[in-house]
């Protein structure tokens, strides 16, 4: 029993979707979006745990000098250290161009994680705590991280294609990470 006309073309919905989809071969068709929306989950573990394991120890390695000093500190150097460990897995994986395009993932995420947290939070003081903690550590990972990551992946594809570069080349240069 049939509740309606079959579509006869693709919507622009259906035509997104199917980029997850498999070939007949049994490959991704796009795994330059599924590689990177992996590692971006990665890459936020990598993050998460750098702040989570050198928050405290950095706060009690400088208990006693200024807060400013104390909470640039805990701001940057777990930063510096998930930023260096991000870029030590790039230079080891054959696909380059997976960790700058997981890097687009993550400041989607960051500003879906602003705006539906300036949304919920109703009381003033509650959303000027959320944005301090937000802006102490989602910034300078993204900011720094990232360019650290096209950098690389712009000179490796450089030296591939004569110059030219796209996320895309350097995906389909390699089928694993």
């Amino acid at each position: 029993m049939q509740h309606g006309q079959p579509k006869t073309g693709q919507t622009r919905a259906d035509k997104f979707w199917s980029i997850f989809l498999f070939t007949k071969d049994g490959k991704v068709k796009s795994p330059l979006i599924i590689y990177s929306f992996s590692l971006s989950v990665v890459l936020l573990a990598v993050y998460g745990a750098s702040y989570f394991f050198l928050v405290d120890a950095v706060h009690h390695a400088l208990i006693g000098s200024a807060a400013w000093v104390s909470d640039l500190a805990e701001s940057l150097i777990p930063g510096l250290i998930g930023v260096g460990l991000v870029s030590l897995l790039q230079s080891t994986s054959k696909g380059k161009g997976y960790i700058p395009a997981a890097y687009v993932w993550l400041l989607l995420y960051a500003v879906f994680i602003l705006a539906a947290m300036m949304l919920t939070l109703q009381m003033y003081e509650d959303r000027m705590f959320f944005l301090s903690l937000f802006f102490r550590l989602v910034p300078f990972p993204l900011v720094v991280g990232g360019s650290i990551s096209w950098k690389m992946f712009l000179k490796n594809s450089g030296r591939k294609s004569g110059g030219q570069a796209s996320p895309a080349r350097g995906a389909d240069s390699a089928g694993s990470f």
